[in-house]
């Protein structure tokens, strides 16, 4: 995320032995067709989100074989978010202007009304000989 995924594929493939694996995963749009208020939220919070197809043109294109990948199960999210919410109802009548919080309220919606749009996507990948 920091980094990039182009540029980490490339900074992790040296430290891999010939046929080495690794696992990574990476916050992906699932769809072609995104709302306008996601679009937006996530072009601000993470501007290199990318399609789960052009990661793996990227894995192949960095000098991986692509072995598996999949999506993390809505279940994951909702033991994230549900807690965060709760924490977060806790906390906002103490500090109602704190501009962390009224940002992560944001998120909360972004999930809320769009998680089939975006994902976590884990990519099992395989180091070329």
């Amino acid at each position: 995320y920091v980094l990039g995924v182009e540029k980490a594929l490339a900074a992790w493939k040296r430290l891999l032995k010939p046929g080495g694996f690794m696992v990574f995963n990476d916050l992906v749009w699932l769809t072609d067709n995104r709302s306008q208020e996601a679009a937006e939220f996530w072009s601000r919070e993470y501007p290199d989100m990318q399609t789960v197809g052009k990661r793996q043109a990227q894995i192949q294109q960095a000098g991986y074989e692509l072995i598996n990948t999949f999506t993390l199960d809505d279940k994951g999210w909702r033991d994230y978010y549900e807690s965060l919410e709760q924490r977060l109802a806790e906390l906002m009548s103490e500090r109602p202007r704190s501009e962390a919080f009224n940002d992560i309220a944001a998120e909360l919606g972004i999930y809320k009304n769009y998680l089939a749009e975006f994902g976590y996507q884990f990519f099992i990948v395989k180091k070329s000989k």
